[in-house]
């Protein structure tokens, strides 16, 4: 087992080796462990804090609005979806004219 480790280019394979060497390294590496899941538990509490405030606030806008006007809403939405892809179809056409306009008239060489 200890030659395979040895010899082993397997990334867990060389930590299972550093570690067997019981080096101080060993010891900062578990502090820095620690540190780590301390850091990530702040940051877990704190996204959880950030998503019930955002929730909250969320509520008290949507609190106010009516199934109906989320339906107009969704179709003034759709609307103008459909409008901005009618000007950019009309804007390609343009644009391609253009292109043909300005090789017009031909030079003669």
């Amino acid at each position: 087992m200890a030659r395979r480790l040895l010899w082993s280019t397997e990334p867990q394979s060389m930590l299972w080796l550093f570690l067997a060497q019981g080096s101080a390294e060993v010891d900062r590496i578990d502090a820095l462990f620690g540190r780590i899941g301390e850091l990530s538990a702040a940051m877990a509490n704190l996204e959880g804090a950030c998503a019930l405030d955002a929730y909250r606030r969320l509520r008290t806008v949507l609190d106010g609005v009516t199934a109906a006007e989320l339906e107009e809403a969704i179709e003034r939405v759709g609307a103008l979806d459909r409008s901005l892809g009618e000007l950019a179809r009309a804007l390609d056409r343009l644009r391609r004219l253009k292109e043909q306009a300005d090789g017009w008239p031909p030079t003669r060489g």
